[in-house]
C-alpha cells in the first residue's frame, strides 16, 4: 500500500476518534441505521457489453453537532456500511467513513440562506478487486435556504480525490456540482430532485478481444486513456474485461421520495439516470433504483 493511500485511510478512524471523544457540550450523539436494496443497470461502467448487478446495503451512523456560535454549528458524523452484490460478488465492499461540517447562517429568519463547508474522508475494502481498494477524500461548499415551509434548495461545488491502494486506475480527481430541491408535500412525504455534473477521470471498462492463436488483446476505445488494468470482476468463460481511466464528463440526474412512518423512521425511494463520455472517446449510460429504510435511535 502506498504511504499516500495509508494517510487517506487514516483519516476516517482519526475523525471517528474525535466524534467518540468529543466533549459533552452540545447535542447529544445520535445514532441511526439504514437498509437499502438496490439496482444497477451498469455496474461495470461499460461502453457496450454492460452487466447489471442489485445488491443490498447496511449502514450504522454516529452523529453529533456542536454550537460553534449564535447562528453557527458543527456537526460530526462517523459511519460504517457494508454492501453485497448477488451475482458480481467481488464487488461487495466495505466502507468506513467520517464527515465534518460547519454551517452558517447569517440571518436570524426561517427563510434566511446558509452556508456550509464540509470535509469527508472514506476507506475502501472490496471483496475480491484490489484494483478498487483504496480512500475517498472530499471537500465541499454549499449554499442553501428554505424558499417557505415546503420548498427547500440547496446547491453545492466540490472536489473528490480517490486514492487507490493498488495500480493507477481508480486513482481519479473529479471535480462536481449538483443542485438540489425538496418539495414536502405533508407531514409524511417529502419529493426531492438532484442534478450532478463531474469533471475529472471516470473509469470505463471494455471487452477485450480473443483473436485465433493470439490470445486476448485489449479494446480499442477510440481515446487516450491515463492508465489501464485488467478487471477479473467481470469475467465469463469466453470473456475478459479491461478497466480504463479517462478524461470525461459524467451527467447524474435523481428523483426520489421520502415517506416518514414515524418520529424516527421512514421509506426512501430513488431513482437516477448516468450518462459518462470520455473527452472525444466513447460513452456510457445507464441508471440505478433503490428502496431504503431509515432509522434513528435517539
Amino acid at each position: 500500500m502506498s504511504a499516500r493511500s495509508c494517510r487517506a485511510l487514516c483519516l476516517p478512524w482519526a475523525v471517528a476518534a474525535a466524534l467518540t471523544h468529543a466533549p459533552a457540550w452540545g447535542a447529544d450523539t445520535r445514532l441511526g441505521l439504514q437498509t437499502d436494496f438496490g439496482y444497477d443497470s451498469n455496474v461495470n461502467r461499460a461502453i457496450s457489453d454492460k452487466r447489471a448487478d442489485s445488491y443490498g446495503e447496511l449502514e450504522s451512523y454516529a452523529a453529533r453537532s456542536f454550537l460553534t456560535g449564535p447562528r453557527a454549528g458543527l456537526v460530526l458524523r462517523a459511519a460504517l456500511r457494508a454492501r453485497e452484490y448477488f451475482t458480481y460478488s467481488d464487488l461487495s465492499n466495505l466502507g468506513l467513513s467520517a464527515r465534518t461540517a460547519w454551517r452558517f447562517q447569517p440571518g436570524s429568519g426561517f427563510t434566511s440562506p446558509w452556508l456550509e463547508a464540509a470535509f469527508q474522508g472514506e476507506a475502501l475494502r472490496f471483496r475480491d478487486s484490489p484494483i478498487r481498494d483504496g480512500a475517498i477524500v472530499s471537500a465541499s461548499l454549499s449554499a442553501g435556504k428554505w424558499f417557505s415551509d415546503r420548498l427547500r434548495g440547496v446547491a453545492s461545488a466540490a472536489y473528490d480525490r480517490r486514492f487507490a491502494s493498488e495500480g493507477d486506475v481508480y486513482d481519479l480527481s473529479i471535480p462536481k456540482v449538483w443542485a438540489s430541491l425538496d418539495w414536502r408535500l405533508n407531514d409524511s412525504l417529502t419529493l426531492y430532485g438532484t442534478g450532478t455534473l463531474m469533471g475529472g477521470q471516470q473509469v470505463f471498462t471494455a471487452r477485450s478481444v480473443r483473436a485465433p492463436g493470439l490470445g486476448w488483446s485489449a479494446a480499442s476505445l477510440g481515446t487516450s486513456y491515463a492508465a489501464s488494468a485488467k478487471d477479473p470482476v467481470f469475467n465469463g468463460s469466453d470473456e475478459r474485461f479491461t478497466a480504463y481511466r479517462a478524461d470525461a464528463r459524467t451527467t447524474v440526474l435523481e428523483v426520489g421520495v421520502n415517506w416518514a412512518l414515524g418520529g424516527n423512521h421512514a421509506l426512501d425511494l430513488g431513482l437516477a439516470r448516468f450518462q459518462g463520455k470520455a473527452d472525444g472517446g466513447p460513452s456510457y449510460d445507464g441508471y440505478t433504483a433503490r428502496a431504503g429504510w431509515l432509522y434513528r435511535f435517539r
